[in-house]
C-alpha cells in the first residue's frame, strides 16, 4: 500500500475540524451507557476516541507529559502549574494562527482536541 502524504493549507479552522473529525465522534459506542457522554456510574464507562471504552476522566488533573508537555512549551504553556483547556486553545490560536509551523502545529492541534473531545 502506498503512503499518503498531507500538505498542510494553514488554515487552522479547517485544521481543528480535521483534527476533531478524526476522533470519530459519532462512532457506535460498545459500553452499557452506548453514548459519548461519561456515564452516572463510571461502571457502564463511557466512550471516547472512535468508539473505544474511556474510564471517567472529568473533574480530575492531567498532568502533561512527553509530546504534551513538549508542545506546551512550543505553545509558551507554564509547566509549572496548572493550565486550563481554553488556555491551551487560546495558545494554540496565537502560536498556530498566525503562522502555521509545519509538524508543531497539527500536533497542538490534535492534541488539543484529544483533550478536548477524545477523553
Amino acid at each position: 500500500q502506498a503512503p499518503w502524504w498531507l500538505r498542510g493549507t494553514g488554515n487552522l479552522s479547517q485544521c481543528l475540524a480535521m483534527a476533531r473529525a478524526l476522533l470519530k465522534p459519532t462512532a457506535k459506542c460498545y459500553v452499557p451507557a452506548n453514548d459519548r457522554s461519561f456515564a452516572v456510574d463510571s461502571r457502564s464507562g463511557a466512550c471516547g476516541i472512535s468508539g473505544v471504552y474511556e474510564p471517567v476522566v472529568e473533574k480530575r488533573k492531567f498532568i502533561a507529559i512527553g509530546q504534551y508537555a513538549k508542545v506546551a512549551q512550543f505553545l509558551g504553556l507554564s509547566l509549572d502549574t496548572l493550565v486550563p483547556l481554553s488556555e491551551w486553545n487560546a495558545a494554540v490560536q496565537r502560536t498556530c494562527g498566525k503562522r502555521m509551523v509545519a509538524n508543531k502545529c497539527w500536533k497542538a492541534i490534535w492534541l488539543g482536541s484529544v483533550l478536548h473531545s477524545g477523553l
